[in-house]
């Protein structure tokens, strides 16, 4: 086994060193200083740091197939990787997002085995635990994604999992930072509209939500309000239906 190491001049020694990572992550339960954030497809733990008296995030992205891991150890930059490149290359394009602090990635018989992503903590609530299933949403809040939509997009950005779980909000100070960036894709040419709203259908399935910022998004950039709420509320709609017929299919093959 043999591990790869990014690490950013911050980085506290227990979060470079992979098998102290691994531990961390693995059994949680186990230190005090690690709380548990999620665990399903990718296990998110809290780390604190007695030292810094700092907050870390780590990701431990599932273990990958093996056509992700030929992918991932010859042809593309893991998900861990990625997350790391990633975080800093959005703020050099002015997009706000926690700050990275590591990647860790161990590889077995020669092929990536696991990966790690670590970075500070934000403490700020994602707009999805503010609004979902059907809370009120302030016209502040719906005002900031609008404009950080509109932000990434005239940057170039399409985040790869535009939902509104990725925005944290900030009631303070009407800031908004966004996570779980790993699917980026960053382009050197103007977005065409298309593009943008496509980027924005999955933003939510509530309607009356994914309509009010689709509004404000078109007024910030000059383009026809009732066209592109239309555009984003039909293509939900497609997707939606795509969705359940999936779902339908996979139960019945299920039951069979």
């Amino acid at each position: 086994m043999r591990t790869k190491v990014l690490t950013a001049k911050n980085c506290p020694a227990v979060l470079a060193d992979a098998g102290s990572v691994a531990e961390l992550c693995a059994n949680p339960q186990a230190h005090s200083e690690v709380t548990m954030i999620h665990n399903g497809r990718n296990r998110v733990v809290l780390f604190s740091d007695a030292k810094s008296g700092h907050q870390y995030v780590i990701k431990c992205f599932k273990k990958p197939n093996m056509a992700q891991r030929v992918a991932y150890t010859w042809f593309t930059p893991s998900k861990a990787k990625r997350a790391y490149r990633y975080a800093a290359k959005l703020r050099e394009r002015g997009i706000d997002t926690p700050r990275e602090v590591a990647c860790i990635e161990v590889y077995e018989r020669g092929m990536l085995s696991r990966g790690y992503f670590i970075c500070e903590y934000c403490p700020w609530p994602s707009l999805a635990s503010l609004w979902l299933p059907a809370q009120p949403f302030t016209q502040a809040q719906i005002e900031l994604l609008a404009q950080t939509l509109v932000d990434m997009h005239l940057a170039g950005v399409l985040h790869g999992d535009t939902n509104i779980g990725n925005f944290l909000y900030d009631a303070e100070h009407n800031a908004m930072t966004t996570v779980d960036v790993n699917r980026t894709r960053f382009h050197d040419r103007v977005l065409s509209q298309r593009e943008c709203l496509d980027n924005m259908v999955r933003l939510t399935h509530r309607t009356d939500v994914l309509k009010k910022v689709g509004e404000l998004y078109a007024a910030k950039r000059g383009w026809n309000k009732d066209e592109c709420v239309k555009y984003l509320l039909d293509n939900l709609l497609r997707f939606e239906q795509k969705r359940n017929r999936r779902n339908k299919l996979k139960h019945i093959l299920f039951l069979r």
